[in-house]
């Protein structure tokens, strides 16, 4: 493991910061350019985390790309940013990200990574709308990857090293970045180009709760490596007058087994029967949208509700979905109960009001076919809130009951860049040598796009590093003419 050297100023050409798979990609991409010409460049990548659990989010994400399975763009991933955004997205960064997803896509498997397609029945959801691909490896196959290519091309590495304060020359530009080692020592990395890749603030509580209410101390999270993320990356471009961009307070959440601190531990068969809260009342349509869209409009209701908690209840007929439990990642069993009484006193609620929540429902199913893989219009009628598909009566006990809580998967705002992932200062201009790539980027308003952070991570990491390299070989020329 490479180290940072106490007591002195470091000399990099570039340092990022952040050590998941938008920095890995900015990494091994500048690496290459630079070998590609013929040049040195001295590079170094940074990550708060030890050598054993660096790589943020990335190390434990399933890592689904919303592609079809000859690895062509979805027909539908343009128009959902622009329609799921209602316009605010930044089309030069939209047509960025798609104009360049197949060559990216391609550049990975040349660095190993092995995609598998036709992934229907892989997936933790019943019924969905997207074709995804996967690698097989997940976010780790990527990210280790890229850091095999870094390591050969020469980049060098720091762990439980902390990126605290960018800092500027006379002219604007960047010239260096404070970190802060493990013993707690400062140290100035003296560099021409900086690339954030630090992720966002999942793990700042304080800044969550800011943005979200007091519910946001409740919070599951999907994964150990979101605790990492702190939002120094934000607050540093923030400090030098940097744009931010992105809807504060968006996040991704899914909905997940109340009992567990599992990674990903996901319930998602609250279709196929309903949600109710503490008080043992439904708050939500459970079946409005196919998964794993609606798992994210459900979990932000989730944590809406008293305590972040639900119970996700369905009866024996789930069993006629083949292989339902594939919907289910959490470490724990359901919980069997007989009848209503026994589930309210589970949920700790009045058993008249859960009964009457159960047959209120059970009386407003309309007649009609139960489709569990499309949606199949088999709603209520005359309910609030409505349940719009796969409603099937709860009468055939044992009772199968999950207790629930919105997850984190990650934040969805950070800073502005431009097309070259240039960091953009308050008036959009760039910031001479500041450039971002990955989750810090604030590309999404009102709802997340499904699929697409790892992508977007890989794709825009890969331009970082080759225009900080442009950018480094440019200066370098200029001090040579002086």
């Amino acid at each position: 493991m490479s180290k940072v050297k106490k007591s002195q100023e470091v000399d990099y050409d570039i340092v990022i910061a952040g050590a998941g798979i938008a920095g890995m990609a900015a990494a091994a991409s500048a690496a290459e350019s630079a070998e590609k010409i013929g040049e040195k460049i001295s590079i170094l990548v940074i990550d708060r985390a030890d050598e054993k659990n660096y790589g943020g989010l990335s190390r434990w994400t399933g890592a689904f790309f919303q592609l079809e399975n000859d690895f062509s763009i979805s027909p539908m991933l343009e128009k959902e940013f622009i329609e799921f955004s209602k316009g605010k997205v930044d089309l030069k960064l939209l047509k960025t990200f798609l104009g360049n997803a197949r060559e990216t896509i391609e550049w990975l498997k040349e660095k190993g990574v092995e995609f598998e397609t036709n992934i229907m029945d892989k997936t933790p959801y019943i019924a969905w709308r997207y074709n995804f691909i996967h690698p097989k490896l997940g976010g780790f196959g990527i990210l280790s990857a890229l850091e095999s290519t870094a390591r050969r091309l020469g980049v060098n590495f720091a762990f439980e090293t902390t990126a605290l304060k960018l800092m500027l020359s006379e002219d604007g530009s960047i010239n260096g970045l404070f970190v802060r080692v493990k013993d707690g020592s400062l140290i100035k990395l003296r560099t021409s180009a900086v690339i954030l890749t630090t992720g966002g603030c999942e793990g700042d509580l304080g800044k969550l709760a800011q943005y979200l209410g007091a519910n946001a101390y409740l919070l599951g999270m999907y994964s150990p490596g979101e605790y990492y993320n702190k939002g120094e990356g934000i607050r540093m471009v923030e400090e030098i007058g940097g744009k931010l961009a992105g809807q504060f307070g968006l996040i991704h959440v899914g909905v997940g087994d109340a009992r567990s601190n599992a990674v990903m531990p996901v319930v998602n068969i609250f279709p196929y029967g309903i949600l109710v809260n503490k008080r043992g009342k439904r708050f939500i349509d459970e079946g409005a949208d196919y998964l794993p869209d609606h798992s994210n409009t459900v979990g932000l209701a989730i944590l809406q509700q008293p305590d972040n908690l639900a119970y996700v209840i369905c009866d024996q007929k789930i069993n006629s979905i083949p292989n339902w439990k594939r919907a289910i990642l959490s470490d724990h069993p359901p919980i069997i109960c007989n009848t209503i009484e026994e589930i309210s006193r589970i949920i700790g609620c009045s058993f008249s009001d859960l009964k009457k929540t159960i047959d209120d429902y059970n009386s407003s199913i309309k007649e009609g076919e139960f489709n569990p893989y499309r949606l199949d219009g088999k709603g209520t009628s005359g309910l609030e809130p409505p349940k719009s598909n796969w409603a099937l009566p709860l009468d055939t006990p044992p009772f199968i009951v999950y207790p629930v809580r919105a997850i984190l998967s990650h934040t969805c705002f950070g800073v502005a860049i431009d097309e070259r992932c240039r960091v953009l200062n308050s008036d959009d201009k760039p910031i001479n040598g500041l450039y971002a790539a990955g989750e810090i980027i604030g590309m999404e308003y009102f709802r997340y796009v499904m699929a697409t952070s790892v992508f977007r991570a890989c794709v825009f990491g890969k331009i970082a590093g080759k225009e900080a390299v442009n950018y480094v070989l440019n200066k370098l020329g200029e001090k040579g003419k002086n």
